[in-house]
Formats: C-alpha cells, structure tokens, sequence
C-alpha cells in the first residue's frame, strides 16, 4: 500500500507566471519540490492547458538541488552540478 499524502494547496493556477517557480516543501519541511507553468503539454500536466507540472527539486539520481537550474526555454531541470543530466518537465 502506499503512503497517504494530505492534499495542500500551493498556489491558485490563475496566479502562476509562465516559466516563474514557485517552490514549495512537501510532505515535510526540507523536501523542496517546484510548481511551475511550462507553457507546453505535459504528460501528466494540470490546467486548463495542461502544462503545469510539479517535480521535486532534488536530482532523482543524487539528490542535488536543482532549484537554481531550470530552463524555461526548454522547459526543463538540470543539468544537475554533480552529473550533468537534464530532465524534461513534459515528460513524467
């Protein structure tokens, strides 16, 4: 089974700024994530458009912080400073 997480609101979709973060811990302090509009469809994207994401702002692979490293015009995470991969937000 998996753990239940509490629903939290971040921000109201009608407030965001296209490329703008707004960062955010969740489920406890320290676990920093990001919501931001990409301003392209996501695959698991929300809004009206469907192009804002949430993802952590940790490196999947070493946990670096990445919350200095996103690229708007591309829509994506990274490169992370310890290994250089990139994410992209369009994709989960």
């Amino acid at each position: 089974a998996y753990p239940e997480y509490p629903d939290v609101v971040v921000a109201n979709i009608a407030d965001l700024e296209p490329g703008v973060p707004i960062f955010f811990d969740y489920p406890q302090p320290g676990q920093r994530n990001m919501l931001v509009m990409i301003e392209r469809p996501a695959e698991e994207g929300i809004g009206p458009d469907g192009d804002v994401v949430a993802f952590s702002a940790f490196c999947a692979h070493m946990g670096a912080p990445m919350d200095t490293v996103y690229n708007h015009q591309y829509g994506m995470l990274g490169p992370c400073p310890l290994h250089f991969s990139t994410f992209d937000l369009a994709r989960s």
